[in-house]
């Protein structure tokens, strides 16, 4: 259990980071060598992480979405927009 709270863990967090720091028009390509080496390394462990290897893929996606999101919501923040009359 608690090796999959850290597989879950710490793939949010490095794809989250992958995803601010590549910013809203970034290139994509960076969050699909984080997978392939996160997928690649968790199948040369031992067991118990060999069979979180594909709990990795959609955490990733999530987490480079959510990145994303904050890279774009920072754009915004300092953009002003004029009011509306």
């Amino acid at each position: 259990m608690a090796s999959s709270f850290l597989v879950v863990g710490l793939g949010l967090l490095a794809s989250a980071a992958v995803g601010v720091l590549s910013g809203v028009n970034g290139p994509s390509w960076a969050i699909y060598v984080l997978i392939v080496l996160e997928v690649g390394l968790l199948l040369l462990l031992p067991a118990p992480w060999q069979g979180l290897a594909l709990i990795s893929v959609p955490v990733s996606a999530i987490g480079f979405m959510m990145g994303r999101e904050i890279a774009f919501l920072r754009i915004n923040r300092t953009q002003r927009v004029p009011p509306t009359t």
